[in-house]
This record gives C-alpha cells, sequence and structure tokens, in this order.
C-alpha cells in the first residue's frame, strides 16, 4: 500500500510539474504510435513510403533549425516529423488508385502535400499552445512584423514540381500503354498492289490497301523492297497525310 502511495505521489508530482517535460514524451510517444498504427493498414507503396521517409527528414531538421518560429525540443520536432509523416503516408495511400496503364499518383501527391504543407504552417504555435513550445511568435522575411505561423513556401514549391513530375511520368507510361494496346489490336491487311515514286529526291513506296495508298520510306523500313503479292503490311496507330499518302509512325511488314 505504501508503495502505491509513493508511486501515486510521483505521478501527481509529475504532471503538476510545471517544466512540462513529460508532455513532449507523451507527445513523442504518441506520434511513434500514431506511426506504427497507420503504416500497416495500407499495402506498401514504395514510392509514397520513400516519399513520406523524405518528409520525415524534412520536418525533423527544419522544425529544429530553420523553422519560422524554430521548436527547441528535439522530442517534439521528433514527434512533428512522426505526425507528418503519417499524414502523408495516409493520405496518399487513400487516394492512389491503379488504373490500366498502372497507379496514379497526381492527386494523392497534391493532397498529401496539402495535409503536410498546413500542418507545418501551424505546429510550431500549436506546440506554442500545448506547452510544447516556449516561443510564440518570431519574424520572417515573408511577413510584416513577428507572426506565429511557419513559413512553407519549400514544401508548397516543392509538392509542385514532384506532382508535375508524377504528372510526365504518368502521361508517358499512359502513352506507352496507348501504344501496346494499338499494336495488339492492328491486325496484318493484305495489300492490293504497288509502285514507286521520287518524291524530293527520295523514293517511296505507295502500297494500295484497304488504309488508303500508305507511303513507305525504304530507309525506314528496308523489308519493303521484297515487297510481293504476298507481302501483308500491319499499320499501327494514327495516319499521318504527307504527299497526298497515308504514313504510320509504326509499320510492320511481312513478305
Amino acid at each position: 500500500m505504501k508503495t502505491l502511495l509513493l508511486w501515486r505521489d510521483k505521478i501527481t508530482r509529475w504532471f503538476t510539474s510545471q517544466n512540462y517535460g513529460y508532455l513532449k514524451t507523451i507527445f513523442l510517444v504518441f506520434s511513434m504510435v500514431l506511426t506504427w498504427f497507420v503504416t500497416p493498414c495500407f499495402e506498401r507503396d514504395t514510392f509514397i513510403f520513400w516519399t513520406a521517409v523524405g518528409i520525415f527528414v524534412y520536418t525533423l531538421t527544419s522544425l529544429y533549425l530553420t523553422a519560422t518560429v524554430q521548436i527547441e525540443s528535439r522530442r517534439v520536432c521528433l514527434g512533428w516529423a512522426f505526425i507528418n509523416a503519417s499524414a502523408f503516408y495516409t493520405t496518399a495511400s487513400l487516394l492512389v488508385n491503379e488504373n490500366e496503364a498502372g497507379k496514379s499518383y497526381v492527386l494523392p501527391f497534391l493532397a498529401g502535400f496539402t495535409v503536410i504543407t498546413l500542418l507545418y504552417r501551424f505546429s510550431s504555435y500549436i506546440s506554442y499552445l500545448l506547452k510544447l513550445n516556449d516561443e510564440k511568435e518570431d519574424y520572417s522575411l515573408w511577413s510584416i512584423g513577428k507572426t506565429k505561423f511557419n513559413n512553407c513556401w519549400f514544401l508548397i514549391v516543392i509538392g509542385i514540381i514532384f506532382s508535375i513530375c508524377v504528372f510526365g511520368r504518368e502521361r508517358r507510361e499512359l502513352e506507352k500503354y496507348t501504344k501496346q494496346k494499338e499494336y495488339e489490336q492492328a491486325v496484318w491487311i493484305n495489300i492490293k498492289d504497288w509502285h514507286t515514286e521520287t518524291i524530293d529526291g527520295n523514293t517511296i513506296y505507295i502500297i494500295n490497301c484497304s488504309r488508303g495508298n500508305v507511303g513507305v520510306y525504304p530507309a525506314h523500313h528496308p523489308k519493303i523492297r521484297n515487297i510481293n503479292s504476298r507481302t501483308q503490311i500491319k499499320p499501327i496507330g494514327s495516319p499521318y497525310q504527307k504527299y497526298g499518302l497515308n504514313f504510320f509512325d509504326r509499320l510492320e511488314i511481312k513478305n
């Protein structure tokens, strides 16, 4: 009984202490538990995971060293790093979707960076309200006088750059997938007749078939030089017009 009373007195003194050090420990433990709980809830995506790791490192170092209102406690900075990484990982994992061409990350990254930018913006002031940081406000190059909130232009720029890069990557993958589908759906067609013409100093084979008059440069498609009555061609994609002929970027020939 005496031991229980002793522990009760220690716990009471701990919670009533004015240095609020225990709050910083609780905050760190809470953020770590949150991360531990969130991570297994979603299928592991390497791209999202390593981006979250980068956000963790940036948040930790920035809040401690370069934030507008710096946080003095490493435990609190570490806690916010875990929270920001978890927030991004959760948001992006919830919104990522998969289509025929692969996974789409544009919306997940835009939403994820929006969430962590807001968290980073208000993290120092929230820490002050929770007695986790002594500094309430500080001067910033981007505001007149003191401000309670952190400058987050770097995160905004990085988020936009990431989203643009992801969009470009997905567009290339979609084009690649579309061309592959066109190739798989293309069929061999028989030729009706053919002849050659010299246009602008270049020899062009002109093939009459169900796709109209198709122009073929022998320099691009050497097999056309062996054309015969049994030759078949497989035009892939949409043609473009030149010299009144239909040309294809991709063309297969079977003699």
